[in-house]
């Protein structure tokens, strides 16, 4: 939970602020005034990046999950348009990653169809 105002405090599980007996509570019109409000948490394509990491492209799944591990961390010390600006970086490179990838394994497996890359891998000269 984080300090809202002088007795209420914002519940992240909950999303709604609550003041300190528990008990769901309204910002003060001093908190609303100075523009105190919270953004839900943009998406951390996590689980994402590690998908395109670990069977499409390791560099480019690599960065997401680099920048997708940043997002959380900036959205809760109250960083929201860093947190928003790591998700869309990560987003974009979970993406290429994932088209980057997918064009490399038809590529590969046309290859292998064809006979063409079978040949010269298994050629053994003595």
């Amino acid at each position: 939970m984080i300090n809202y105002d002088n007795n209420n405090f914002y519940d992240f599980r909950r999303n709604s602020i609550i003041n300190s007996s528990g008990r769901d509570a309204q910002p003060s019109p001093q908190s609303q005034s100075i523009g105190l409000r919270f953004k839900p948490c943009p998406s951390s394509w996590a689980f994402e990046s590690l998908m395109v990491a670990i069977f499409l492209c390791l560099p480019l799944g690599l960065i997401a999950m680099y920048y997708s591990s940043k997002v959380e961390n900036r959205y809760h010390t109250g960083r929201y348009d860093e947190a928003a600006a790591a998700s869309a970086k990560a987003r974009s490179f979970a993406i290429w990653g994932a088209r980057i990838g997918a064009v490399a394994w038809i590529v590969v497996g046309w290859l292998c169809l064809t006979g063409s890359l079978h040949s010269h891998l298994f050629t053994i000269t003595i």
